[in-house]
């Protein structure tokens, strides 16, 4: 009886598996045939398989047991609070299949009766879900040392610092130093002060703040300038990192470490090369 409860679990998570493929990542019947290796009717039989046991919604309602096995571990390894997995596609080459729905479902659990700012798109979500936003009107890197005190200085910008401290839950994305790292990307640093940063030890940056391996803040470079709300270690609060793919396994195994995150969603190849040691 035992054995066969066992295999019924494995299958549920084949086609827990193939209907993520499927519905999620947009693979087809003959793509996930392949990268599961079965034949194509097997994983017609699965895809169906996750419709008829209801696993197949808005969003895949199965947990796959390998990516909870990777969160647990990761949880444990790392003292998180949170941390949820999700399935990787080896064929995909972006950098936020997956996670992004699977942050989108913890992200809306929270905007149900919390607050959040972030640009348009936190705005019209604040707005469809009625939770109250309070925008940050602030370069993330100021011009010079002075312009950053000044603008700090505000009373209206010091009640926003205030309010993040306070912060429930917050979820920050983890960048690169590299010259292709956002921040570079968008126009906010030049590829030069990326170069020095990496030349004082940066390996990554949240809301805008570089850090070095070990997830200490550097007090050096355009850090001087930055002129978001300090980054400091999560401590009591729920710091939720979001970000998978080869140039984040640095800064999420630094910021980690240093424990500026106190939860994680990422994807099963990031969560396995977090748990080598």
């Amino acid at each position: 009886m035992a054995r066969r409860a066992d295999q019924d679990g494995l299958r549920l998570d084949e086609a827990a598996r193939a209907g993520w493929l499927y519905y999620v990542a947009g693979n087809t019947q003959d793509e996930i045939a392949r990268k599961l290796g079965i034949s194509r009717q097997g994983a017609q039989r699965l895809v169906s398989l996750a419709i008829t046991e209801r696993l197949i919604k808005v969003r895949l309602d199965h947990p796959i047991a390998r990516c909870m096995e990777l969160g647990a571990a990761l949880k444990l390894r790392y003292d998180l609070r949170f941390c949820d997995i999700a399935p990787t596609d080896p064929d995909s080459t972006s950098s936020t299949l997956g996670i992004a729905q699977v942050a989108a479902a913890e992200f809306e659990r929270w905007l149900i009766d919390g607050s959040a700012s972030f640009y348009d798109v936190i705005i019209r979500v604040s707005d469809t879900v009625r939770a109250p936003h309070y925008p940050m009107p602030l370069p993330v890197v100021a011009r010079s040392i002075e312009e950053r005190e000044l603008l700090t200085s505000l009373a209206s910008v010091q009640s926003i610092f205030d309010l993040v401290e306070r912060t429930d839950v917050a979820f920050v994305g983890v960048g690169t130093m590299g010259d292709s790292a956002p921040l570079v990307q968008d126009g906010i640093i030049t590829r030069q002060e990326a170069g020095a940063m990496r030349d004082l030890g940066a390996v990554g940056e949240i809301t805008g703040w570089a850090f070095d391996g070990a997830g200490r803040v550097l007090n050096d470079g355009f850090n001087l300038r930055v002129a978001g709300a300090p980054l400091r270690k999560a401590g009591n609060r729920l710091v939720i990192g979001v970000a998978m793919g080869p140039s984040r396994r640095a800064p999420l195994r630094a910021a980690l470490t240093g424990r500026l995150l106190s939860g994680l969603v990422t994807d099963e190849a990031t969560a396995e090369h977090l748990l080598q040691r």
